[in-house]
């Protein structure tokens, strides 16, 4: 009976101990409104034709720039600042708390911009999440959330990705109702996030270890011949443009190599 009891307390010690520490474990993510945060960011004509964008029409750098209060809550300054020549600065309020984003306004309203811990099936305006899985970039786990955004984008994309830690691929965030980027007729995608100045994530990592096809190397060849326009997640290199290496990279992701 001694023996019995020992090991209850034993049992009832290491639950004490470790639920509170496991719980704290599910609950915990990456931050995407973390200081030293800063994304690249363009912006695109939303009309064209499948798989066929216009010239790039923006290019802006977003920042986190500190902490502020806004009417009793705390948050944190977004700077947009245009880098194509306009000197355009933009100031947002946005707030994160328990994996969702929201934009504040002056008066303390608050409009949510993204949920991380969303999971599939679940409902996001017009569209639903897809899917959700963990990537692994730069040696960091991360959630992700693919997302069927409802919306034919000039790009031919249907779907947009949302990243632990990293935030929005397109649209939903930076622009339509959240950081107010894209100008009308236009739509924004986010290039690369960087935090304290090292570059983590590019556009390319939010489609991670999703299947290529042959359609998507007969677009980057014809984005190497001058056919269409460049399209951002071809560039599998990120280094402005798309030439045979993104090909062959194409290639091989296709062959599981």
């Amino acid at each position: 009976m001694d023996l019995v009891m020992k090991y209850l307390k034993m049992s009832f010690l290491a639950c004490s101990v470790l639920c509170p520490l496991l719980s704290l474990a599910e609950t915990t993510y990456l931050p995407v409104l973390s200081n030293g945060k800063t994304w690249e960011v363009a912006t695109f004509n939303r009309y064209g034709w499948f798989n066929e964008i216009s010239d790039m029409t923006g290019h802006y750098n977003v920042l986190v720039a500190g902490d502020t209060i806004v009417n009793g809550l705390d948050c944190k300054k977004i700077e947009i600042v245009q880098t194509d020549g306009q000197c355009k600065t933009m100031t947002v309020m946005a707030r994160e708390e328990n994996g969702k984003v929201w934009k504040v306004k002056e008066d303390g309203s608050q409009f949510l911009l993204f949920d991380v811990g969303l999971k599939r099936l679940d409902p996001v305006e017009a569209g639903f999440v897809v899917d959700d899985d963990v990537i692994c970039v730069n040696g960091v786990s991360r959630k992700r959330l693919k997302i069927d955004s409802g919306v034919d984008f000039a790009d031919g994309e249907y779907y947009y990705y949302v990243v632990e830690g990293v935030g929005v691929s397109k649209d939903e965030w930076i622009s339509d109702g959240g950081l107010e980027i894209a100008g009308e007729g236009e739509y924004c995608r986010m290039l690369s996030c960087s935090e304290n100045g090292e570059v983590i994530f590019t556009v390319s990592d939010f489609k991670m270890g999703y299947a290529y096809d042959i359609a998507d190397v007969n677009a980057a060849i014809n984005i190497m011949l001058g056919k269409i326009d460049i399209i951002p997640s071809y560039d599998m290199n990120n280094d402005g443009h798309v030439d045979i290496a993104d090909v062959n990279a194409i290639i091989n992701i296709m062959l599981g190599k």
